[in-house]
Order: structure tokens, then sequence, then C-alpha cells
């Protein structure tokens, strides 16, 4: 360490940033693969449904039995409150509350299995077809956020 901190400022900042990066893009990684994996289990395996994606160009054959997916939903949402409940209770929501909770009363303290739990609770919920944003479903669209002016 001793050898980090006599390097020029700029220096470490370029190397901590790469450093950063590294790691960012690893989580990002393992977060896709726990999605694909969540779903691949859930909605694939229990439901026997693929959603389509943009690559596929002609009509997929419907799931087995469409009762299924409620079902898959419900117990990804059941899983996911279990995990957070019994693991990481702080990490229940959105987060930021708690980052900024963090941040300002203790110190910047998060316990190291917070990330990781709610990694796992939102791959799994978002893996069984559950909703990934705090108003309702995955939507790419803004349209009923945004103001209008006529």
């Amino acid at each position: 360490m001793d050898w980090f901190t006599r390097q020029h400022p700029t220096f470490r900042l370029t190397l901590l940033s790469i450093l950063l990066g590294i790691a960012g893009a690893a989580a990002g990684f393992v977060f896709l693969w726990l999605l694909s994996y969540a779903q691949a289990l859930l909605l694939g395996g229990i439901a026997q449904y693929v959603p389509p994606t943009v690559a596929d160009s002609a009509p997929l054959p419907p799931p087995v039995s469409r009762w299924w997916i409620p079902v898959v939903t419900t117990l990804g949402g059941l899983l996911s409150v279990v995990l957070v409940s019994t693991f990481a209770p702080e990490a229940e929501g959105h987060g930021t509350d708690a980052f900024i909770k963090a941040y300002h009363r203790d110190g910047g303290f998060i316990r190291g299995r917070v990330p990781i739990i709610k990694a796992l609770a939102s791959a799994i919920t978002i893996g069984s077809g559950g909703g990934c944003r705090p108003r309702g479903s995955c939507r790419t669209d803004r349209s009923r956020d945004s103001v209008q002016v006529i």
C-alpha cells in the first residue's frame, strides 16, 4: 500500500477508475447471469414459458399452461420477500433511502451481505416475471409519467 500512496495523484485516480470499471462490469455480468438463470429456472422450468427476444422473428409456441405464469410470479415475489426479510431487512424497498441513511447516519457503513441479497432478490423478482419498478412492471416508455403540453 505504501507504493500506491507514493504515486502521482493522477496515476492513482486512473488506476482506481480502471479497477472500479472492471469491478462494475464484473458485477453487471454476474447480475445478467443471475437474471437469465432465474428466468430459465422459474419461467422456463416451472411455467414452460420462454419470453420472446429481439432475435425471435417466428411466433413462439404458447406455454404449456398459462395458469403457471401467475403462480411463478407469485412464487418469485414470495421467495424475494423471505430472502430479504431473513438475511438483510435493511435491503427492503428500492435501496436509495438505505444508502442515504447509511451515508448520513452510519458513516457510510453497509453490511457486505446487503448488495448480494439485494441482487439475488432483484434477479428472482425480475426473472420470475415480476415488476422491477416501484410503480409496476418494467416499461421502457415513460408516456404515463411525462407531462404533455397541448
